[in-house]
């Protein structure tokens, strides 16, 4: 059984209610849930939450809700925590034919159609612990700041050799993702420390170089509007490019 579980907070600081503003005409937190759905191989989606207004949302595009606590630390907290109390719900739920998961950011809603299924293809292909998308980057330069107006090179490569983020999501296996993420820190200041992330190499298969936007800021919602319109929507509606039919009604208003 595979399950695509979206993690969406209330409490954004630098973009308040980000999760349910309005992206290319529908709350941002939609398209995550109309990606999932339009997925082959998906079977159920849930959006796992503290915010009634955010449940609210996910159940009017057609996701299911988990409430979480409303953690008093949840402004330092990572990303897997969420994901953790909601995997330990579904397998209480599911047991073991709960076996497959993807995690969800709706922060970054770039991914194109099939996009889910070509990632959870090749994770069943591969037999891998964690599949998701990055960017090939033709040429990295990366410089470092060594006062408020120097820098100086700190990488430099034009081979192909490193990769860039994609959308934030990736596939793997409930029991893998619960016992790995809870022999680390769900802390950002603890896992933002280099010497403190895993000695993990990551599978992943290659997505187009512009399929990155993680919209924590007005600019970087409305430049990711913009990529979005260009290189996905292209003047059509969400219903048109993500197909998604259940019980013969075509589902978010469309005609």
């Amino acid at each position: 059984m595979t399950i695509a579980i979206i993690a969406a907070r209330g409490g954004s600081k630098r973009l308040p209610r980000k999760n349910i503003k309005l992206f290319c005409g529908i709350p941002l937190l939609a398209w995550s849930i109309i990606q999932a759905k339009s997925s082959k191989y998906i079977d159920e989606v849930y959006v796992t939450t503290d915010d009634n207004e955010i449940a609210d949302v996910a159940v009017e595009y057609g996701a299911k809700v988990i409430m979480r606590p409303d953690w008093v630390d949840a402004d330092f907290a990572a990303a897997n925590r969420p994901f953790i109390h909601a995997m330990k719900m579904l397998k209480a739920i599911h047991g073991d034919i709960f076996n497959e998961v993807l995690t969800i950011l709706p922060t970054t809603p770039l991914n194109k159609p099939g996009d889910f299924d070509i990632g959870i293809e090749e994770y069943r292909k591969l037999g891998c612990d964690t599949m998701g998308p990055l960017r090939p980057i033709r040429e990295t330069v990366v410089l470092e700041k060594t006062h408020p107006r120097r820098c100086r090179m700190a990488l430099f490569d034009k081979g192909y050799k490193y990769l860039g983020e994609a959308s934030g999501w990736v596939v793997t296996n409930p029991n893998w993702y619960i016992a790995f993420n809870s022999e680390i820190s769900d802390l950002d200041s603890v896992l933002n420390e280099k010497e403190n992330w895993p000695a993990l190499e990551r599978y992943f298969f290659p997505v187009e170089y512009w399929q990155y936007a993680d919209v924590d800021t007005l600019e970087e919602f409305e430049f990711a509007e913009v990529v979005m319109e260009h290189f996905i929507l292209k003047g059509r509606k969400y219903n048109e490019v993500y197909k998604y039919i259940e019980n013969n009604i075509l589902p978010f208003g469309g005609d």
